[in-house]
């Protein structure tokens, strides 16, 4: 029998921490920024998006209406803060190109495009580009996770985070919320 190995559980609460607080405030106010890592750490950190999710988002979930930028999560539409909508409109507009081997240097499908042509980046890679930052993703995604569990119902909650609603619904009740009452 293989040995076991102590899981990760999941907290209630916390804080976001200081690098993810210092990488997204540099996003926030740095022109030279790469868009698409700024969309990433702001889905990352404030939303609570995890990173696998992030990178396998296609170009066809954002949108810009009415000067308002808005992201598709499958079935959850999210409205993007006003200071994303510059962010989208530059990735929308085709400006940010990945240089491949032998190929189109531009990808018409993945926001976040793989080195392979049709395949997204790998979660992976996202992570350490958002690592490189000064981000801590995994750190981010829990404490976002938190706050939004103890904001909207479960079935909310599972769409955005990407969980199960039995599990979102037993986190909302270890927040001593009633989800029922919702």
């Amino acid at each position: 029998m293989p040995p076991d190995y102590p899981r990760l559980s999941f907290r209630i609460g916390g804080s976001i921490g200081s690098e993810n607080e210092n990488a997204l405030r540099r996003a926030l106010v740095d022109e030279n920024h790469d868009p698409r890592l700024a969309l990433a750490l702001l889905l990352n950190v404030v939303y609570g998006i995890r990173v696998h999710r992030i990178a396998a988002l296609k170009l066809t979930d954002l949108s810009v209406s009415g000067g308002a930028a808005r992201i598709q999560l499958g079935s959850v539409g999210l409205d993007l803060p006003p200071v994303a909508t510059s962010w989208v409109e530059i990735i929308l507009s085709g400006k940010i190109d990945k240089r491949r081997f032998g190929g189109a240097a531009h990808d018409n499908t993945w926001i976040f495009p793989g080195y392979q042509h049709g395949s997204h980046q790998l979660a992976s890679s996202l992570a350490a580009r958002l690592k490189n930052l000064g981000a801590k993703p995994a750190v981010a995604h829990q404490a976002s996770s938190a706050a939004i569990i103890t904001q909207v119902p479960p079935a909310v909650t599972a769409r955005i985070l990407g969980i199960s609603i039995t599990t979102a619904a037993h986190w909302h009740k270890l927040t001593g919320d009633a989800p029922a009452m919702r």
